[in-house]
């Protein structure tokens, strides 16, 4: 027997809530643990919100995958897997942080410091003309 794939779309006007209120839809904006959206997505926790971005390769676990979240006013974009995080506009990757905590301002963060020695712990380039290389103790 064959199976049909049937996409279904909500359409909704006005408040829309759920018999047990896990989003909501107000004026076209989503609020998830918030009636009152103020952008095309709102996310409201009382203690710590979190978005987590998971693939098959990452896995699904809490400890898995690349979460940003907020606790009290301070922000957080944590790669929990040991690969870098990019960081880019302009479609050009413009900083990586690997896995080890050094960081790449326009250069690849792994180059070897001016002795040859040793990974880089904070390095900064611009174009061919300046390059500023620290290194690990």
């Amino acid at each position: 027997s064959s199976r049909r794939r049937h996409t279904r779309y909500i359409s909704v006007t006005g408040v829309q809530t759920c018999a047990l209120p896990i989003f909501y839809i107000n004026a076209g904006n989503v609020g998830i643990g918030t009636s009152s959206p103020n952008y095309k997505l709102s996310i409201y926790d009382a203690s710590t919100p979190r978005i987590q971005l998971t693939n098959s390769t990452s896995g699904t676990a809490t400890t898995d995958g690349y979460v940003i979240y907020t606790s009290g006013t301070a922000a957080y974009f944590l790669n929990r897997e040991a690969d870098a995080t990019y960081f880019g506009n302009n479609n050009t990757v413009q900083a990586t942080l690997d896995s080890s905590g050094s960081l790449g301002l326009g250069v690849t963060p792994l180059a070897n410091g001016a002795s040859g020695s040793g990974y880089a712990q904070l390095a900064i380039g611009y174009g061919a003309g300046f390059t500023l290389i620290g290194t690990k103790r």
